[in-house]
């Protein structure tokens, strides 16, 4: 339901919000991944999400997951390898230190991002 919202410029706003304020349940009660990945049909998106519109909302749910999972020992691991492999590719395809703080909607001075500038930096110097 709020995905259809969510294709709709009418209700496209209240859906997001909808949606944002559903995940930041999901993250309160610490609902395992699996549970919102079927609760989401992610499971049926298949690479549709990737092309989808809303990719840049799921990014940033991501971003909040995987920051939450590096704070658990289980996890902290996993987590913090799948966040830089993100931050690798996007390095690789020269996404703008402000268009990923954008994306993520954090600010460039956080330490996540200052390991991306580093990285981008690294690579593609102040040409890009």
């Amino acid at each position: 339901m709020i995905d259809e919202a969510m294709r709709n410029p009418g209700t496209e706003k209240i859906a997001r919000l909808a949606l944002d304020k559903r995940l930041k349940v999901w993250l309160r009660k610490e609902n395992p991944p699996e549970n919102v990945f079927k609760e989401l049909y992610l499971q049926r998106a298949g690479d549709g999400l990737i092309a989808s519109q809303n990719f840049p909302f799921w990014t940033n749910s991501l971003f909040q997951i995987l920051e939450k999972a590096k704070k658990v020992s289980s996890s902290e691991k996993t987590a913090t390898t799948l966040q830089l492999s993100l931050l690798n590719r996007w390095v690789r395809e020269k996404k703008t230190p402000e268009d990923v703080a954008t994306l993520l909607k954090v600010e460039v001075s956080e330490p996540l991002m200052k390991t991306y500038v580093h990285k981008f930096t690294r690579k593609w110097g102040n040409s890009a």
